[in-house]
């Protein structure tokens, strides 16, 4: 059973219902969903700019919230993926590298955070090798741990026009270093395409590979 999850588990962007829509002229699936495959869920997100998909691997999972920010629960692990347009941060006539977009994204976060929080945070940079991405790693100890988490910490990248970040939130008295894995793990699985995902061909590789696997 998931356990009691405070309303600061994860400070984030408010969550919205979003409903996929179809394109009639394209037959194509925008949006945000989640597959259920043999090995957990794939996330994708399919937009007209840039999509993605990020393999949600784990022995139990459990899908918390749908909609435009997702937050699962993979192993007593909390993940929250959200996704931040960089026109929320970065001016239109600035020309910035990804580490200088993920460290206007990082102030920016930081700053609703300590509004939530009623504080100013203090910001714990850590270092974190992801493939060849562009990553940036960072958290917080939380001014008034509640009666679970202490800490909460973001994986974040540049995915086309949004940071994608990856969020979790920390137990009391458990390792840093086991949820900087669990969140680089993941990151790991990420696929950009400059065109959607085929979310029904995907849909049915999956079907039958589980079918495979129950003969």
């Amino acid at each position: 059973m998931i356990k009691y999850i405070n309303r600061f588990a994860v400070v984030a962007t408010a969550i919205c219902l979003l409903s996929l829509m179809i394109s009639a002229q394209q037959k194509t699936t925008y949006g945000k969903l989640s597959i259920k495959t043999a090995y957990g869920y794939l996330f994708i997100s399919n937009s007209s700019e840039k999509s993605f998909t990020l393999e949600i691997r784990g022995k139990e999972i459990e899908v918390i919230t749908e909609g435009n920010n997702r937050m699962f629960y993979v192993d007593e692990k909390l993940l929250n993926i959200v996704q931040a347009d960089t026109k929320a941060f970065v001016s239109a006539n600035e020309k910035l590298t990804e580490v200088q977009i993920l460290e206007k994204h990082k102030v920016w976060e930081s700053e609703f955070r300590s509004q939530a929080f009623k504080t100013k945070l203090v910001l714990k940079p850590e270092p974190v090798t992801v493939k060849d991405f562009k990553t940036m790693f960072w958290g917080y100890a939380r001014p008034l741990a509640n009666e679970e988490y202490d800490r909460d910490y973001l994986l974040t990248k540049v995915v086309g026009k949004e940071v994608l970040a990856l969020n979790t939130s920390i137990y009391i008295g458990e390792k840093l270093s086991d949820y900087q894995k669990f969140l680089v793990d993941t990151l790991s699985t990420l696929k950009v395409s400059d065109e959607p995902f085929d979310v029904q061909k995907l849909t049915e590789e999956f079907r039958k590979e589980s079918e495979k696997k129950t003969d």
